[in-house]
């Protein structure tokens, strides 16, 4: 799931035509576009979309009910495409405009419509911007329940994002009273041990070990595991996925390496046999069990898979994407473990100097990098620049306080 927006892009073909030839090219100009994007060839799905929304622009038809239709749902696209490249500020400009002229007409209330509001969050929440994600959430969430009644799965799925957003900001109780709003919803609509209460359970075992309460996220995961493992359901394997990392997390640090390994490697070997070798999610799980193998000490291994994550991603997005921001961060800590203090800093400024490029300098993950790099300058005893670069840490945290 990629935090509320659609994983894979245009599963229908519109019926209304906008003028028959028309259409029909849209169409196949979108099926392109889409092609381009599941295979995370995103700089072609980039030109394509592009193409598809100036032909959009073109033919565009002010008869209701399809007045401006194909234009807000190429914004829509190209928004997508803008936010896999981590180019988040463009994807806000692409969503923004395809709300804003969606506002305007009488299906601004569809469900198409109100997944555009959802993307807009997640792209807000993307830069750091907690405070206008939180307002896109709840119109989302507002929006969709007056037109389709609030008892529903899509309904609570919303407010699971939500409560994500408030994990990150540490807000803590109000992540936990959202959370469990939508399990109570789900198991009210479908049944304690229904799968359709799986993604709730997940969340509440996100929030307790983000709030180091490792008993009960360990709770959390397992329940969602048992109901997920029911002969009669459905087996979801990004669902799977997120329990066994989850839990292997919680495993690692218990220091029970063993069970750990079993978890992260069958968490790789789920994403492998989906989505083949070069794919964000199986760099994550490579990246993961990187993780594990620092925990034991045992840096060469750890070294091999973080620079294998590396490696996809930089095949996939480029040499500056905050996903390398997070491999080239996890290696430097790897060689700051093992003493080589000149390695760690280079690649802890190279960190540094993509999150500043692709989030911005008072982005969150900005404020951690400059505290990593500080932590090498006092170990190396550096005091000064060690207290420099503290004190601008400092500041982009309480300024992101004040913005919440």
């Amino acid at each position: 799931m990629m935090n509320g927006l659609k994983a894979i892009l245009f599963s229908f073909i519109f019926t209304i035509p906008m003028l028959s030839q028309a259409q029909t090219t849209w169409t196949e100009i979108n099926k392109k576009t889409a092609d381009f994007y599941i295979h995370h060839d995103y700089e072609n799905a980039l030109s394509s979309a592009k193409e598809m929304l100036d032909f959009a622009v073109k033919n565009d038809t002010n008869k209701p009910p399809m007045r401006h239709f194909y234009v807000t749902r190429s914004l829509d696209t190209l928004g997508l495409i803008y936010f896999q490249k981590s180019d988040y500020n463009k994807a806000i400009d692409s969503f923004k405009r395809a709300i804003e002229i969606e506002r305007g007409q009488s299906r601004y209330t569809n469900k198409e419509t109100i997944d555009m509001v959802i993307n807009l969050a997640t792209s807000y929440e993307k830069l750091g911007k907690y405070d206008r994600a939180e307002d896109q959430y709840k119109e989302a969430i507002r929006t969709f329940s007056k037109n389709y009644g609030h008892n529903n799965f899509i309904v609570a799925n919303y407010i699971n994002m939500l409560g994500s957003l408030h994990v990150k900001q540490g807000d803590y109780i109000s992540a936990e009273s959202l959370y469990i709003n939508s399990l109570r919803k789900l198991q009210a609509i479908y049944g304690i041990d229904d799968p359709m209460t799986i993604n709730s359970l997940i969340g509440l075992g996100s929030l307790y070990k983000a709030k180091k309460d490792y008993y009960s996220s360990s709770g959390y995961y397992k329940q969602a595991l048992k109901i997920l493992s029911k002969p009669d359901n459905h087996i979801s394997n990004s669902q799977a996925v997120l329990i066994f990392n989850g839990l292997a997390y919680l495993y690692k640090m218990d220091k029970n390496y063993n069970f750990a390994e079993e978890l992260y490697a069958e968490a790789l070997r789920v994403n492998r046999s989906i989505y083949g070798e070069n794919n964000p999610n199986t760099a994550k799980s490579i990246n993961n069990l990187a993780s594990l193998y620092k925990a034991k000490g045992d840096y060469r291994k750890a070294i091999k898979l973080y620079q294998q994550a590396a490696d996809i991603n930089i095949k996939i997005f480029g040499d500056k994407s905050p996903k390398l921001a997070i491999n080239m961060n996890n290696l430097a800590s790897v060689y700051f473990e093992m003493g080589e203090y000149k390695k760690s800093e280079k690649l802890f400024k190279e960190s540094l100097s993509i999150r500043e490029q692709t989030l911005g300098a008072n982005h969150p993950k900005v404020a951690t990098s400059l505290l990593n790099l500080a932590h090498l300058y006092r170990k190396t005893n550096r005091e000064s620049a060690a207290i420099e670069l503290e004190e601008r840490a400092l500041s982009i945290r309480q300024k992101a306080k004040q913005y919440q």
